[in-house]
């Protein structure tokens, strides 16, 4: 019979009770070489797995009645099954009690909904091939049982090594493929034992008592996916192998052992791992590995009583790399940076890029709280200098967060959140420099944190008020208009000034609807005023507005309805809008100012000369 005629199908199983996850995996992979099966519960999956094999099981956890963790217990404890690779597929997130379960349990993989189609493509296709080869082993193992004596030719031209064993384990057979992973000469395989490859510092007691040797006394079948074979007695190599008794009228004649090498797998396996652990652009651990490696070091901390500082690092100008070189160019001073700050650091301590521009840096056992500020000043330094960036000289800067463990937090996020408030306070302090996590800080974000939540009930309380500052003509002392002043009078808080609400507003995009109650309240009671004043007496309302409101998408536009919203006629309103803000985005604000102006509307500059003027 031939060998492809007894060629397992390739399948796939798709377990996940919901049919539109069934179905968009089912198409992702309807390109792979394999069928894909689907079971919508762990029951029907095993119902199948009683009749079908497959190449690799895709997973999900979280399934009524039983869960895939379930499902999974039951396939591992039957021989049938046991083998088969299982992929978790889960919503659950990189929460290490699911993660670590699921290797508990004997999966190969662990994936997080949405699926990317190209990874799960990949790794799908990993197991589909090792399905194929193993399907081949299995095959040529049963034919050689089968013609082991008389067709010995034809075990020379296959791919696997294959070994004739007598009852006392001495090599009787061994094909080319044998012979060459093990030593590449046949005079010096055949004759000798067994145990010479699988374990040569064995003694022979205990090579007796061995599961490798009961196996073939037993006159049982064993399959081993990931093991260690010695060549030549001085270097080991790892092979999945199959040995198989030889048994004639039920009595114990000898063996074989069918083995490949599986060298390219396991580099195979490491390159998933790697792309699993390791950012594949700078080749620094990943947000990942930084977290599992920085929660491992607190650990150790607490019984060691040593300490750690967190440098969390964000490059001040990267958006403007990119919008002006390219996302090539961007991408290499990634690259460059990423090599400046592992030269800043001893080679025990980690550097890991995070995020887009942001890179993270674990101190390990720093002698003291000053050796963070020296590293730190030192990656500023160093990052200052220009990088050689497609013909081009790039000057980089980078503002710095620094916390300490126990002193600032005791769990990864603790610490890693703390650095990263120190290093949005740098930023604000002008970038390009560090701060330390402080207490102050803590605080400022907690009052900030209530300072949002405020916020949001403020307008439907009525907490908020307009104020009406009078705008006098210098020459004649006449009263010529009004400024729209908010002021926020909070029951518990008292009287919070606009320098601290105003700020956290436009952090948390509240600012727009503020802004636009603040301008509709002033331009009704610019009206109400008006309405009541002769012709020659009409006052005007200047109404300052923030630099987010001005991004807002036509904000002309909307500026122009709320005015005629109120029934204030537009040469009565007066917009007044920061130097900074118009210098944000010069050709945008330009833009909407003459369609501002081409209303009616007045513009005037707050705060002129104190930025680019």
């Amino acid at each position: 019979m031939a060998l492809s005629s007894l060629m397992t199908k390739n399948k796939i199983l798709v377990v996940d009770d919901s049919e539109m996850i069934r179905v968009a995996h089912s198409a992702i992979l309807s390109g792979v070489n394999a069928q894909v099966d689907v079971a919508n519960s762990g029951g029907q999956a095993l119902a199948l797995l009683a009749n079908e094999k497959y190449a690799v099981i895709l997973m999900d956890i979280q399934m009524p009645g039983m869960t895939g963790f379930e499902c999974v217990s039951i396939i591992r404890q039957n021989p049938d099954t046991q083998h088969i690779p299982i992929i978790f597929i889960s919503a659950q997130g990189n929460e290490k009690q699911f993660v670590d379960k699921g290797y508990h349990l004997g999966a190969v993989d662990y994936m997080i909904k949405p699926i990317d189609p190209d990874r799960l493509i990949s790794k799908v296709n990993v197991f589909i091939t090792l399905f194929e080869q193993h399907a081949k082993l299995e095959v040529s193992l049963a034919e050689a049982k089968a013609i082991q004596y008389k067709n010995d030719q034809l075990l020379n031209y296959m791919a696997e090594g294959i070994l004739g064993l007598d009852t006392n384990n001495v090599i009787t057979f061994a094909n080319i493929a044998a012979c060459t992973l093990l030593t590449s000469n046949r005079e010096q395989v055949v004759g000798r034992s067994i145990k010479d490859f699988v374990n040569p510092a064995s003694s022979q007691k205990n090579w007796d008592l061995s599961e490798f040797n009961s196996i073939f006394k037993d006159g049982q079948c064993n399959h081993i996916e990931d093991a260690l074979f010695w060549r030549n007695k001085n270097e080991t190599f790892p092979v999945e192998y199959t040995q198989a008794s030889i048994l004639q009228n039920n009595q114990f004649v000898g063996g074989v052992v069918a083995f490949q090498d599986i060298t390219e797998r396991k580099k195979d396996q490491q390159k998933l791992l790697n792309l699993a652990r390791y950012d594949q652009l700078t080749q620094l651990p990943n947000r990942s590995m930084y977290w599992d490696f920085l929660t491992k070091s607190i650990a150790s901390c607490e019984r060691t009583d040593n300490n750690i500082a967190v440098l969390f690092l964000d490059l001040d100008n990267f958006k403007q790399v990119n919008d002006s070189l390219g996302h090539d160019a961007g991408d290499e001073l990634l690259i460059q940076v990423a090599k400046t700050l592992k030269h800043c650091v001893r080679e025990a301590d980690i550097v890991a890029r995070v995020g887009g521009d942001e890179f993270a840096v674990l101190l390990l056992n720093p002698r003291d709280s000053q050796v963070a500020a020296t590293v730190a000043k030192k990656i500023i330094e160093d990052v200052a200098k220009p990088f050689p960036i497609f013909s081009n000289e790039v000057t980089a800067r980078m503002s710095i967060g620094i916390s300490v463990y126990p002193d600032n937090g005791q769990t990864a996020t603790q610490l890693t959140k703390a650095a990263d408030t120190a290093m949005y306070h740098a930023k604000a302090s002008g970038r390009n420099t560090f701060k330390y996590f402080s207490r102050e800080m803590h605080e400022r974000i907690q009052f900030d944190m209530k300072i949002t939540q405020e916020l949001n009930k403020a307008i439907n309380r009525d907490e908020l008020s307009i104020h009406f500052q009078p705008q006098i003509n210098a020459h004649n002392q006449n009263l010529v208009g009004f400024e729209a002043l908010i002021r926020w009078n909070h029951p518990d808080l008292g009287k919070v000034g606009p320098s601290r609400f105003i700020p956290v507003a436009e952090s948390n995009g509240l600012i727009t609807d503020i802004g636009d109650w603040c301008l509709l309240q002033a331009l009704r009671q610019a009206k109400a005023w008006n309405d009541q004043m002769p012709a020659s007496k009409k006052i005007n309302m200047a109404v300052n507005v923030s630099s987010l409101q001005f991004k807002q998408h036509r904000f002309a536009e909307h500026i122009i309805h709320l005015v005629e919203q109120s029934g204030l006629p537009s040469k009565h309103l007066e917009l007044e809008i920061t130097e900074t803000a118009i210098m944000e985005n010069p050709k945008q604000t330009i833009e909407e100012i003459h369609k501002i102006r081409e209303a009616g509307i007045r513009v005037s500059m707050d705060d002129f000369g104190t930025g680019y003027s």
